[in-house]
C-alpha cells in the first residue's frame, strides 16, 4: 500500500481509535513491565515539563505571545517499565508547578523533578499524600542546619543534613523538616545539592534518582525537538483540544 494512502485513511479515523489503541498498548506494557531497579517497594516517577511553538491560528487557546502560539507538554515517566504514566497539556504560558498542583500520586511513591519544582505549597501537599519529593535545592533559599548525619564521601556524598526553611515564605508555608544532601560527581568535579522529604532512603539512592531525571529530561528533550531544535518539526504533532478539556491528573496505584 502506498504511503499517501496509509496516510489518507489513518487522517479519516477518529482520535477516540487511536486513544483506546495507546490505552490497550499501554495496559499491555505495564503488565510485563520489569521493576524499577531500586529496593524500595513504591513507586517511582520522573516529572517535567515542555514547551512547543504552535501554530496560533489554528490553536487560538494556545496564545503565547503577539503573533506566537505554544502548547506545554506536563509528561511524567513512571520508572517501573521506563512507560508514561500522565500527560497534561496546558498553554504555553501555564508554570510548571501549576501543572504539578492537579497531581495526585499513589501514596508512598516517589517522584523526581528539577528546581521549577521547588514550591513550598506544592511541598505541603506531597507530604500529606504521603508522597515524597526528591529535586535540586534553589541557590537562593536560606535555610538552618538541624542536624548533620555522617557523609560516605567515598560515594562522593559530602553532606547529609535536616534543615529547615529560614527564609519568610518558607517560615508560613512550610514548616516541615527537609533533608539536604551534597554529592561530588567524580566525573566532572560538579558539585550538587539535592533536597528530599525521604529520610529513610540512603544518600547515593537520592543521587540516582537524580541521575535518572536528567536522563529523562534529555529523552524528553529529543522527543519533542529532534537531534537539534533546528529540527523542531521532525516530531511535532498537533493538539486541538483547548487545556479546558484537560481533567485533573490522577495516578492509579
Amino acid at each position: 500500500m502506498p504511503r499517501s494512502s496509509l496516510t489518507r485513511v489513518n487522517g479519516e479515523q477518529p482520535h477516540g481509535l487511536y486513544e483506546e489503541l495507546f490505552g490497550r498498548l499501554l495496559a499491555r506494557c505495564r503488565t510485563a513491565a520489569p521493576g524499577h531497579g531500586f529496593r524500595f517497594r513504591g513507586r517511582l516517577f520522573s516529572l517535567d515539563a515542555t514547551p512547543s511553538s504552535k501554530c496560533l491560528s489554528m490553536l487560538p487557546w494556545a496564545k503565547f505571545r503577539r503573533a506566537k502560539g505554544a502548547v506545554k507538554l506536563h509528561l511524567g515517566l513512571d520508572h517501573a517499565g521506563h512507560l508514561p504514566a500522565f500527560a497534561y497539556v496546558t498553554d504555553g504560558k501555564t508554570g510548571d508547578i501549576e501543572a504539578a498542583r492537579s497531581l495526585r500520586l499513589p501514596r508512598g511513591s516517589i517522584v523526581a523533578a528539577d528546581r521549577a519544582y521547588v514550591d513550598f505549597d506544592w511541598i505541603n501537599s506531597l507530604i500529606s499524600q504521603g508522597v515524597s519529593l526528591v529535586t535540586r535545592l534553589k541557590r537562593r533559599i536560606k535555610f538552618k542546619v538541624l542536624e548533620r548525619r555522617p557523609a560516605n564521601r567515598a560515594q562522593g556524598v559530602t553532606s547529609d543534613q535536616t534543615i529547615v526553611f529560614t527564609c519568610a515564605p518558607g517560615r508560613k508555608r512550610c514548616l516541615h523538616l527537609l533533608r539536604r544532601i551534597g554529592y561530588r560527581d567524580p566525573e566532572t568535579g560538579r558539585h550538587y545539592v539535592f533536597l528530599t522529604t525521604n529520610f529513610r532512603l540512603s544518600a547515593k539512592t537520592v543521587e540516582r534518582f537524580t541521575r535518572r531525571q536528567k536522563l529523562f529530561r534529555k529523552l524528553r528533550g529529543f522527543a519533542t525537538y529532534g537531534p537539534t531544535k533546528k529540527n523542531s518539526r521532525i516530531c511535532g504533532v498537533q493538539v486541538r483540544c483547548p487545556p479546558q478539556e484537560q481533567p485533573n491528573c490522577r495516578v492509579s496505584p
